[in-house]
């Protein structure tokens, strides 16, 4: 999901999903995952609350 901007798309384990939309505003906004998929276990790797970016627009 990237906040500001309505965008929200499942993307599955392993799979590449190219998403197109126009950043007409500026700022810096979040990317996250909006799909709960649990907490890492020990050494497991990245866990749902590592799963997030930012998208920073500097010009519309």
């Amino acid at each position: 999901m990237i906040s500001g901007y309505g965008v929200n798309v499942v993307v599955s384990p392993g799979d590449y999903v190219k998403i197109t939309f126009v950043a007409d505003k500026i700022g810096t906004f979040e990317i996250r995952c909006s799909v709960y998929c649990g907490e890492p276990l020990f050494n497991s790797g990245a866990g749902h609350w590592l799963m997030k970016g930012i998208l920073k627009v500097v010009e519309p």
